[in-house]
This record gives structure tokens, C-alpha cells and sequence, in this order.
């Protein structure tokens, strides 16, 4: 390995390391310049760095690789939704804070449509997350059970025969769910308390700006 290659590497520029030859070569055939040269090497940099990215983004959203735009079926779509489809996958929404609301009956293509847009995000360098709602409900079950269980108590499921709550006593399923439910209602309460608080201390002051997301639902 040449010292220059050495270099390259140290300022973690790997595409530099891999072209540099090739485009030297190119340079000396076409009659580039210096400054030519350089630029080349610069836009294969970013242009590889960006590609990276992009391959990261899309392993970090967990969006279905078969709901693409590509697979996407535009005609059973509302003419509504095929309208705004375009400025939906280029980020627009996303820019302004807007909530995409998408309901109707089970197979018309919600859930396509969400991760087709989700999948152009990435292409565009956003960052998406693809969460069902099931698993959304376990997390918030479980972020409510660890106020009152030990580290190695497991969350109930429908299944189970018992578990152990933080003082050893056993519980049986039900009863084990009626627990999560209540610790998910105080959960809520007390953030809906929080909430109106927050809300009564703003109105107090009347310079204060306030922001409001705008919802789009669209229906199938």
C-alpha cells in the first residue's frame, strides 16, 4: 500500500482510495486539468457516500422491501390520493410537520402506500420508521410495567399461565393484564395532566407563538 493510499484512508475518504488510479488515467486521456481531476474524485466521494447512506437508511426504517413505488398499484387509489402521491414521496409534508392519515377497509392498499412514500423518504435522505401498532402498544405495556416490576420480570402475555410481580406474588393472566391496563391508564392520565398544565401556562402568555400540526387523512 503507497503512502498516498495510506493518507487517504487516515481522512476516511475510501472512494478516493478506490478511483484515484482509474481517474488519473481517465485525466491523462481526456486532457483534464488539475482542478478537473480533483473535482471528479470529490463527486465520486460524495456521490458513494450519499449511496451509503441511503443503503443505511433503509436497513434502520424496517420497511417492507416489496412496498415499493414501483410495486404500488395506482388505479384502485382515489384520485385524491394519486394527486398528491408525487408531493407526498418528495418530503413536503415532512418539511411542514404534517400528520399522513390513511384509513379504510382492510386490502385497499393502505399499508403499500405508506411504505411506498416511506421507501422515496429514504431515496431523499430522510430517515423513516416502519412500527406496527401492535408492537407500538408492547412498548408502551412494558414501559408501564417496568415502574412496578423488577428487571427479570417478563410482560404478561394472553398465553401465559403466571407470573411474578416485584413482591413474588403470583398473578394469573387476567389479572396480570387488568394490572397492565391500569398502569397504561394512570400512564395516561398523568400525561394528559402534564398536557393541559403545559396548555394553561401558554395561554398565560399571550406572546408566545404557537404551533399546529395539520393532519391529511385520506381514505381508501
Amino acid at each position: 500500500m503507497s503512502g498516498l493510499e495510506l493518507l487517504l484512508r487516515e481522512l476516511r475518504l475510501p472512494t478516493f482510495v478506490e478511483t484515484f488510479d482509474d481517474l488519473a488515467d481517465q485525466g491523462e486521456r481526456n486532457g483534464w486539468g488539475f482542478r478537473d481531476y480533483l473535482q471528479h474524485l470529490a463527486e465520486a466521494e460524495l456521490e458513494d457516500r450519499r449511496r451509503r447512506r441511503i443503503e443505511r437508511l433503509g436497513k434502520q426504517s424496517r420497511l417492507p422491501k416489496e412496498k415499493t413505488l414501483a410495486t404500488l398499484e395506482l388505479d384502485p387509489l382515489p384520485t385524491r390520493v394519486r394527486r398528491v402521491l408525487p408531493s407526498l414521496c418528495e418530503g413536503t409534508s415532512v418539511e411542514r410537520a404534517e400528520n399522513l392519515l390513511a384509513f379504510g377497509l382492510p386490502g385497499r392498499g393502505k399499508t403499500h402506500l405508506i411504505c411506498a412514500v416511506g421507501h422515496e423518504l429514504v431515496r431523499r435522505g430522510y430517515r423513516v420508521l416502519f412500527t406496527p401498532v401492535f408492537d407500538l402498544v408492547q412498548q408502551l405495556l412494558a414501559r408501564c410495567l417496568s415502574d412496578f416490576a423488577t428487571p427479570h420480570v417478563s410482560l404478561p402475555h394472553q398465553n401465559a399461565t403466571q407470573q411474578m410481580d416485584a413482591g413474588g406474588q403470583q398473578w394469573e393472566s387476567g389479572s396480570a393484564w387488568q394490572h397492565a391496563k391500569s398502569c397504561f391508564m394512570r400512564s395516561e392520565s398523568a400525561t394528559k395532566g402534564r398536557v393541559a398544565r403545559a396548555r394553561a401556562k401558554s395561554s398565560t402568555n399571550s406572546s408566545r407563538s404557537r404551533a399546529t400540526i395539520a393532519s391529511m387523512p385520506y381514505g381508501f
